[in-house]
């Protein structure tokens, strides 16, 4: 579902609580252009709902030392241990090495199976990961917004930001086509 980010709250929720009257447990992928709200819109469904666990694609980047000199897009995420992790054992209570960008270490992070789980995060849909969803909820946002909250929220890297993170993001939206993938998934229910 593509939700403006004005009304991005309450129109998850509406549509949180309608499928969990459908299914006993769902799988949401929060997406969108960086700096869109996927983060913020993750801790306030935490905050409203109890029955939640979140994941964060952050937790699963790759240390400076380990991506090597590749600038292709995804290149700073493990996918080999997300997918190990997490789209491998949706079903179960989940134990993972969590990176913090804050620290630049690992911790270990475990999460308890719960009736919603919540994926946010650029490249959580890279095509590697298949078709483990059952919702995406895509978040846009207006480039002069983006840029007015790079500058609040990390002056110091704006050039990077500017230069290599939004560039590869946005490719990675276009050629992973994102934004169809919610419309595909759509279709596939309405056939089955």
């Amino acid at each position: 579902t593509v939700i403006s980010k004005m009304n991005a709250l309450q129109q998850t929720c509406s549509f949180i609580d309608e499928k969990l009257k459908e299914k006993e447990n769902i799988i949401i992928v929060i997406e969108g252009e960086i700096l869109s709200g996927k983060t913020y819109l993750s801790h306030d469904l935490e905050s409203i709902y109890q029955d939640i666990r979140v994941i964060h694609m952050d937790d699963f980047y790759l240390s400076k030392d380990q991506r090597g000199d590749t600038k292709e897009y995804g290149f700073n995420i493990d996918k080999k241990k997300f997918m190990d992790s997490i789209v491998n054992s949706l079903d179960k209570d989940i134990e993972f090495e969590k990176w913090s960008c804050k620290t630049n270490n690992y911790s270990i992070e475990v999460l308890n199976k719960k009736r919603i789980t919540v994926i946010e995060g650029n490249y959580s849909l890279l095509k590697e990961f298949g078709d483990y969803y059952d919702y995406l909820i895509y978040l846009n946002i207006d480039s002069s917004l983006q840029l007015r909250r790079l500058e609040k929220r990390n002056p110091s890297n704006k050039d990077m930001f500017l230069s290599l993170w939004i560039p590869l993001a946005r490719t990675y939206l276009e050629k992973e086509e994102v934004k169809k993938k919610e419309v595909k998934k759509e279709e596939i229910k309405k056939e089955e």
